[in-house]
């Protein structure tokens, strides 16, 4: 999708400059209505601080920098988008968290970044439509889990989440609150009325087929998830082991609900969704889950690895349905990985892997880390929940302040991250009746939208 736009110059200057940003001669920039407010960083935060040796020197050794005089634990961490040459191979996932995004009931527990349940409709997930799988009497569901660290403290040791991976239901129903006609649903859940785990099952249309392993979920870390029915036997595994292994009453099957959505009122990642109306073996699904599938696999209803469109609205269906899904609010994150044996698996955020892009980094830092990020404009959209956020909790219900991730630029470059986006546009210009000069131009919406992992159908500015 492209645009023109037009700018008209008169006697006031009409193009904003960033009078905290040096000159950028490589390209203009844009500011969209997905990107954070067009406003200079504080004084005291993206500073350019003295004692560094250069940058070509110091990009492959220790430079000395001037930590925080408060930061004493962690590690020094690099981001460099320079770097991005140094992993051709790349991975997108579905990230879900709770910007842009509300629910409909408290207790559902998708926190607010400062600890209150949000209100409201609406929630991160894909909408898969209406001509989404509907799956039988055989099928299997599977699917890479990353779930983020985040649940909702209501005192005295009670937190709790109801999270869906893939299913029919939306709101307050969507994880927990099953019913008749509820399609195959797979969730984590850890809730007042039963233990942490994953909650399965499907409605057959007059009752609801339901179990619950009890079962510790490691977060920040992926897992596999899938589950597969026979007619019979429900099996449930995770990492390609059985945690669970169910047998279903003769004759129930699922009703004719599509399993539409992905990822409603998750808060993590979600890569890999498959769907088949058969029921896979478990060597299947040990053997293929570390792998990308061929296209067009008998008995293959839906494949997503998350391959989008031009603009990032959509993630790519590889099966032969060819269902490709509109992404509502979700966001396109990716994962990085290199053939040098260096740096084989991908960033680690050393000055010789230095990750490429903020958000990469944010995802593996930990309380104490102090993240430094070489120069250039950084346009990617940025959303972390809870970053320095405390959720331990003491008697008076005061949060307990821990050891912060620091992020500043790295001393002696420059730094931009002032939600714009940079374009490369040529410009025509006339003059009209007027008097005035116009100058037009078509700018690349795919491109841009490219730029920030995010649909981008609007420009509030251009300087």
């Amino acid at each position: 999708m492209k645009k023109v736009l037009y700018i008209i110059l008169i006697s006031l200057f009409s193009l904003t400059v960033v009078s905290c940003s040096k000159k950028d001669s490589s390209s203009s920039s844009s500011s969209s209505g997905a990107t954070t407010a067009n406003t200079c960083p504080a004084e005291n935060w993206w500073q350019l601080m003295a004692g560094s040796t250069s940058r070509n020197v110091s990009l492959f050794s220790t430079p000395t920098l001037s930590r925080n005089s408060a930061q004493t634990s962690g590690n020094d961490l690099y981001v460099d988008q320079a770097a991005l040459s140094r992993y051709p191979k790349r991975d997108n996932y579905l990230l879900f968290d709770t910007f842009d995004a509300d629910i409909n009931y408290p207790s559902e527990n998708k926190g607010h970044p400062h600890g209150n349940v949000i209100w409201g409709n609406g929630n991160d997930q894909v909408d898969l439509s209406a001509s989404a799988p509907v799956l039988s009497d055989n099928f299997t569901q599977e699917a890479w889990v990353y779930s983020d660290n985040i649940t909702f403290d209501f005192g005295g040791g009670r937190s709790y989440y109801w999270r869906s991976i893939m299913g029919s239901e939306q709101g307050v129903n969507a994880a927990n609150k099953w019913n008749n006609d509820t399609s195959p649903t797979i969730s984590y859940i850890k809730g007042t009325g039963s233990t942490e785990g994953i909650s399965y099952g499907f409605g057959t249309g007059s009752k609801k087929v339901k179990f619950h392993a009890s079962v510790t979920i490691p977060v920040k870390v992926w897992h596999h998830i899938a589950t597969t029915f026979d007619g019979t036997n429900y099996i449930l595994y995770m990492d390609g082991e059985v945690v669970d292994n169910q047998t279903v009453t003769a004759g129930d099957t699922p009703g004719a609900t599509p399993v539409r959505y992905l990822g409603t009122d998750f808060i993590g990642k979600i890569d890999e969704v498959r769907m088949w109306s058969v029921a896979r073996t478990q060597a299947d699904i040990k053997a293929y889950m570390n792998k990308t599938l061929a296209d067009n696999v008998t008995g293959m209803e839906a494949y997503y690895p998350m391959a989008v469109n031009n603009n990032y609205s959509m993630i790519i269906d590889n099966s032969s349905n060819a269902n490709h899904a509109s992404i509502t609010r979700a966001e396109i994150g990716t994962r990085f990985f290199s053939d040098n044996s260096s740096c084989s698996n991908g960033p680690d955020g050393t000055t010789s892997c230095p990750y490429p892009t903020i958000l990469s980094a944010l995802d593996d830092a930990q309380p104490g880390d102090h993240i430094y990020i070489r120069e250039g404009r950084y346009s990617e959209l940025l959303t972390k929940l809870q970053l320095n956020h405390s959720l331990e909790r003491v008697a008076d219900a005061m949060a307990i302040e821990g050891p912060k991730i620091v992020i500043e630029g790295y001393p002696n470059e420059e730094v931009i991250l002032d939600g714009t986006v940079a374009i490369n546009a040529i410009w025509d210009n006339y003059t009209n009746s007027d008097g005035h000069n116009i100058y037009t131009t078509v700018l690349d919406m795919d491109n841009i939208s490219k730029q920030i992992n995010k649909t981008v159908d609007n420009i509030t500015g251009v300087f």
